[in-house]
């Protein structure tokens, strides 16, 4: 069985303060950068000195990962918050504490190279700085989304049957057959829930850009004709005409026993 994709419920806002590991005068200056701001938001904001080397560490999408110390706040939603361009000083602190709860800052986003993203054959790669225009922007087109981890069989015994699904369907202006790499880039969770790869979903094409895109899951076979089916029957455009591939008759066996006479 195929991974779930990682799921996080927390109740406060969490700043971490990640610090090089042996490294004791910085974890005492970066401690006392903390407590100020421990202190005004006691009750809004839980605050933690993190070794660098932790798994946390490694969720977070920093541009610069190795220039230590790095100071990010995990917000409720489960995004991720950071002033890369300011110190990991009692200003800086306080800085990005303060615009945090002004809501000025944006999200940071875990993402694969723009570099990856593109269409070959008819398959858009999404990643995780192009799904909002890909994806959720994209009202006037039905966008078939295909979830998935590079090291789950399943995805991998599935590859050909959706890569020949967007191959028949790349000249259809209509339509766009797309996948993104979950365990390399974020997405919106709470619109797109991926409970196990590969996870697929069909966003409708929508009447106006003002319309809130509705995702539906995919829960059928995961086979070229009952996906090829699904999606004739549930796309808002009409697509060429889907015949189901006729079954091949069972071998009788007649002429292997002329042959044996």
């Amino acid at each position: 069985r195929c991974p779930p994709p990682p799921q996080k419920d927390i109740q406060v806002a969490v700043m971490y303060a990640f610090v090089a590991r042996n490294e004791a005068a910085q974890v005492q200056r970066v401690t006392a950068a903390l407590q100020p701001v421990a202190a005004q938001y006691r009750e809004q904001l839980a605050v933690i000195v993190q070794d660098s080397e932790a798994d946390q560490f490694g969720e977070v999408p920093f541009a610069d990962p190795e220039a230590l110390p790095k100071v990010a706040i995990l917000s409720t939603k489960e995004k991720w918050y950071a002033l890369e361009e300011r110190a990991a000083d009692a200003a800086g602190v306080a800085a990005l504490a303060e615009d945090f709860f002004a809501n000025k800052l944006a999200p940071l986003i875990k993402s694969q190279p723009l570099t990856e993203a593109g269409t070959a054959d008819g398959l858009t790669v999404v990643v995780g700085k192009t799904f909002e225009e890909a994806v959720v922007r994209n009202w006037q087109k039905d966008i078939l989304l295909e979830f998935y981890a590079p090291a789950c069989g399943q995805c991998l015994k599935f590859a050909p049957i959706y890569e020949q699904l967007a191959e028949e369907l790349q000249s259809v202006d209509t339509v766009v057959v797309a996948k993104i790499d979950g365990t390399a880039n974020d997405w919106p969770h709470k619109l797109f829930p991926a409970p196990s790869y590969p996870t697929l979903y069909l966003v409708p094409a929508r009447a106006s850009a003002k319309k809130r895109p509705k995702p539906l899951k995919y829960s059928g076979e995961r086979t070229y004709d009952a996906l090829r089916a699904w999606l004739q029957d549930t796309a808002t455009h009409p697509l060429p005409e889907f015949v189901r591939k006729e079954e091949e008759p069972e071998d009788s066996g007649v002429d292997d026993e002329l042959d044996e006479l």
